[in-house]
């Protein structure tokens, strides 16, 4: 009966072992390290915005800098997402409005194709210490 039992269990460590031997064990658990909701949606509104601008000042469409909204839309995002991914603590709705004042008032003559190049729109200005 004791091989029996001795038998089982090394039975059942074989398997266990072949599991993580053969890559089927899932992957270890990791820290979150996403945006904050206030953080994806700030990021969202400045990047409506600024495509918003491209929009208006002719930046859109073949030919151009961004094919379609879409694309545009995209390339703000993950912009945006550089620049205030580590707003770990939210975003200053006073100081995003003055972010979103500066977007919208950019004349056409003004490169709005990295956010860090609005003064208002940097995380150092946006990010809740």
């Amino acid at each position: 009966m004791k091989s029996l039992k001795t038998s089982a269990f090394l039975l059942v460590a074989g398997a266990f072992g072949c599991a993580s031997q053969n890559g089927s064990e899932e992957a270890p658990l990791v820290p979150a390290s996403g945006t904050t909701p206030a953080a994806e949606r700030a990021i969202d509104g400045i990047a409506a915005a600024r495509c918003d601008h491209e929009q208006r000042c002719n930046g859109i469409g073949p030919n151009r800098l961004y094919v379609n909204g879409e694309h545009c839309m995209r390339v703000m995002m993950e912009d945006g997402r550089r620049e205030l991914g580590t707003c770990r603590l939210g975003i200053d709705q006073a100081d995003l409005n003055e972010c979103m004042n500066a977007v919208r008032q950019g004349d056409c003559s003004g490169a709005l194709d990295k956010l860090e190049r609005l003064t208002a729109c940097r995380a150092a200005e946006l990010c809740v210490e």
